[in-house]
């Protein structure tokens, strides 16, 4: 059904107004997604960094501890006879908690006096471990694939040894960061020495790429396998570096579902919009046919008062008619008499005629023709046509008027209403 005018205004403001909210909400979802994004990025870089700093202060701890336990146990290795050594670092090992780690006792080659526990293997290349903590003497620590180890030195040339196992000892990523991993993520423990990249241990969920970046820190990167997020952070001066690798699917994911909430308030605002809209329009529809049947009724009460006037003017008429029939009819009217009231008669009739000629007199502005006239004459024209029925109603009817009184005026009209 077509729809009138302001209703169909009010339904195109309303479509307006669902557009905008749209319009409104896509940017608004736009933005919020790219600030999420962003918060989730900060936020696993934060975790990467604080990761970071634990893990340094673990190696710079664990480095101490090896210092001291070397001054402590007070290895000679000159002297042929470790039982005293052993006791002592027994109880040390058995008292540290830091990162879970196996001692040796090595001598200047390399090998293995001692080991707690018994099953402990050497560390990786021990006698580059033990040229490179003598050398430097004091302790020092080196990385290999799946291991960390420090080493201190001794009396006797030789060395004592921490060796932590990266792969199957003490999570060294933590659990903050090891939560964050899900398909296509990784963790990774590396050693940069020239320009040189070995790893130590890593933690990883589904194919991963090797992305690296120049300096510490976080940026986007593209492989033939989609975008990455690489947040990765210096582990103090050991020259490692620890760094997360996240796909761009994963980072979405886990805004998926407060931006499938946002989508859902948005869609919910448009569909308000366009109910309130439609409601409008019906509403101004039903108003306009309020006002429609409001103007009828008003046109039908015109319509009313018009043919009661109209009944007024018919009914002075055809009484002014009927008396003058019934005085020609009783034959006591001589001819001077019957003139006059064929006179009345044929005034009477045009005057009925100039009536049905204009049905609007009433229902609209009254269209005058003025000319001049005597209103008078006038006055006695109408005391003459109502004169024989004042007469049978016992009513005296008596003008006081001068001879001529001219007036500017619709004669017929003005009759009509004397």
């Amino acid at each position: 059904m077509r729809l009138p005018a302001p209703g169909r205004l009010v339904f195109a403001l309303s479509g307006l107004a669902a557009l905008a909210v749209a319009l409104v909400g896509a940017l608004l979802l736009v933005r919020y997604r790219e600030a999420t994004v962003a918060a989730a990025s900060e936020r696993q870089l934060l975790l990467v960094e604080a990761r970071a700093r634990q893990l340094a202060d673990e190696l710079e701890a664990l480095s101490g501890e090896i210092g001291r336990l070397s001054h402590l146990a007070e290895v000679d290795l000159a002297d042929g006879n470790l039982e005293p050594e052993k006791s002592v670092l027994r109880v040390a090992r058995r008292d540290s908690a830091l990162l879970s780690v196996a001692i040796v006792i090595l001598d200047e080659r390399g090998e293995v006096l001692w080991s707690e526990p018994r099953q402990a293997g050497p560390p990786a290349a021990p006698g580059a471990l033990v040229g490179l903590t003598r050398g430097l003497g004091r302790p020092a620590l080196r990385f290999s694939p799946g291991e960390i180890a420090v080493a201190a030195p001794v009396a006797g040339r030789g060395a004592i040894a921490a060796v932590v196992d990266a792969q199957r000892g003490r999570d060294l990523f933590g659990g903050a960061l090891r939560s964050s991993l899900h398909g296509g993520s990784a963790l990774l423990l590396l050693h940069r020495e020239r320009e040189r990249e070995e790893l130590v241990t890593e933690v990883h969920e589904g194919e991963v790429p090797a992305l690296h970046l120049d300096r510490p820190g976080q940026a986007w990167l593209e492989a033939p396998a989609g975008r990455w997020l690489v947040s990765e952070a210096a582990v103090g001066g050991s020259g490692l570096t620890l760094r997360q690798l996240l796909s761009a699917g994963e980072v979405e994911n886990e805004l998926s579902a407060p931006f499938l909430r946002l989508v859902a308030l948005v869609v919910a605002a448009v569909l308000l919009a366009v109910a309130i809209g439609a409601a409008l329009a019906v509403a101004v529809r039903r108003l306009e046919r309020a006002e429609l049947e409001l103007a009828r009724a008003r046109d039908l009460a015109a319509m009313g008062q018009t043919a009661a006037a109209i009944a007024h003017e018919v009914k002075n008429a055809l009484n002014g008619l009927s008396v003058g029939v019934d005085l020609l009819a009783s034959g006591r009217a001589d001819p001077p008499t019957a003139a006059t009231v064929h006179r009345r008669a044929r005034a009477e009739i045009d005057r009925l005629r100039e009536v049905a000629q204009d049905l609007t007199l009433f229902a609209a502005a009254p269209k005058l023709s003025l000319a001049p006239v005597d209103l008078a004459a006038l006055c006695r024209q109408a005391a003459e046509a109502i004169g024989d029925l004042a007469e049978d109603c016992a009513v005296t009817v008596r003008l006081d008027l001068p001879e001529r009184l001219p007036v500017a005026a619709d004669g017929p009209k003005l009759l009509g209403a004397l």
